[in-house]
């Protein structure tokens, strides 16, 4: 009797490991993935494809090959969150076009980023899209920064279809206008547009970005970095 005791708890312990073994592990919604050098060019116009990972197809087979492996990466790792890096080159009226197989035609960075995106909530467990308005961790990103909301560009109507856009708010009149180099209102007005013309994307794409995200790394002494930046927060 006292054997076959001993042989029941023996079998349950293994049967229990073997199941903590197998057990799948519960996505975290809160788990988040940085994807740096999303997009990446050699000049103003010329796509860099060795750098970049939207619409890169290397043996033009209708198939991203480095979309599909940071999708893969995410979803065997459990991330359900995406953080994507260098918007600012997709919402541009420079930016190049990019060949798509799959529809033999040139198509558009925000094209390219739509079906990106509605692949990653579609059939890779990604339930959170966010963009990244923009960061100052070193004297260089500050820079950078900068540069990305230093040009002039046209003004971005209201769509009322949009959540959040109340038409007689005041701090919305700098959408409507396109200030002057060294004028203090031009670096919020253009970081305003850039925010959005990527939620306008989202309207007409069908895979809406589900937030915006600034960074400023708290052990960064402010005292060592010309910060200059102009405080971003978005609904």
């Amino acid at each position: 009797m006292k054997k076959t005791k001993l042989f029941f708890v023996s079998l349950l312990q293994i049967l229990l490991t073997i199941n903590c073994l197998y057990a799948q592990v519960a996505d975290n919604p809160l788990r988040g993935l940085y994807i740096d050098k999303f997009v990446k060019y050699d000049n103003a116009s010329i796509y860099n494809n060795s750098f970049s990972i939207l619409g890169v197809d290397q043996n033009i087979d209708g198939i991203f090959e480095k979309e599909e492996e940071v999708l893969v990466y995410a979803q065997q790792n459990h991330f359900t969150t995406i953080i994507l890096y260098d918007l600012h080159k997709v919402f541009t009226s420079s930016a190049p076009l990019v060949w798509n197989k799959n529809d033999s035609r040139n198509e558009s960075l925000q094209e390219h980023l739509c079906r990106f995106m509605m692949n990653a909530k579609s059939y890779y467990g990604i339930t959170r899209i966010l963009a990244a308005i923009g960061s100052a961790n070193t004297a260089q990103d500050v820079e950078d920064f900068n540069d990305m909301f230093s040009t002039p560009t046209p003004p971005v109507p209201l769509n009322p279809s949009q959540p959040n856009l109340q038409a007689g708010n005041p701090q919305l009149l700098i959408l409507n206008q396109q200030y002057n180099v060294g004028d203090a209102l031009l670096m919020p007005s253009e970081v305003a547009k850039f925010a959005l013309r990527v939620s306008s994307n989202s309207l007409s794409c069908g895979a809406a970005f589900d937030g915006f995200v600034t960074e400023y790394e708290f052990w960064v002494d402010p005292l060592a970095v010309n910060d200059t930046r102009v405080p971003f927060t978005s609904n």
